[in-house]
């Protein structure tokens, strides 16, 4: 459940859009000729495996600046988030997904889960606060990556915790 939705949104025709778009968007591809901002704001979300004081979402539908591709941009925070793993006062997320330009064949069953995002250009950003789970407290998450397939990139993995900090970066190649 979620109180006091509010939502709103502003569609344009897009004059320069995509000539043709990749099967991967399927149902999006309706959407394609539009450009969509929208905002959503809620508070007191309440699921089996999800709670949150508020959440607050802006978002973008259309072509990515500086190429040619479709592209969906949103902005995310929540506050007050409860999960039946951890807590956390804040948490700021910013993703892109866009069909990539260079495309990769067809991906390979092998690759399980990852066949999912094949398709799709990913980059995202989450910045959080006040992590805290039954064995673990930290002060502060921030986490950057990107999946271009077959790789996956997490390009900053930093958190202050215990008086420390931690830093770490990882790539993994799902063809591989």
């Amino acid at each position: 459940s979620l109180h006091d939705l509010d939502f709103s949104t502003d569609v344009a025709a897009v004059t320069n859009a995509p000539a043709a778009s990749p099967p991967a968007w399927s149902f999006w591809t309706n959407l394609q000729p539009f450009r969509l901002d929208w905002h959503a704001h809620g508070t007191n979300l309440l699921s089996p495996k999800l709670a949150a004081d508020t959440l607050d979402c802006r978002g973008i539908w259309g072509e990515a600046p500086n190429d040619d591709s479709l592209a969906l941009t949103i902005n995310a925070q929540a506050q007050g988030v409860q999960m039946p793993w951890f807590s956390l006062h804040r948490l700021d997320l910013v993703t892109r997904v866009a069909a990539p330009t260079n495309a990769s064949p067809a991906s390979d069953p092998a690759w399980c889960f990852w066949t999912n995002l094949q398709p799709f250009r990913l980059d995202w950003h989450a910045h959080s606060t006040d992590l805290k789970s039954p064995k673990l407290a930290v002060d502060v998450v921030d986490c950057s990556g990107a999946w271009n397939a077959p790789e996956l990139a997490v390009t900053e993995f930093s958190a202050r915790l215990g008086g420390g900090s931690l830093a770490a970066g990882a790539k993994l190649n799902a063809a591989s």
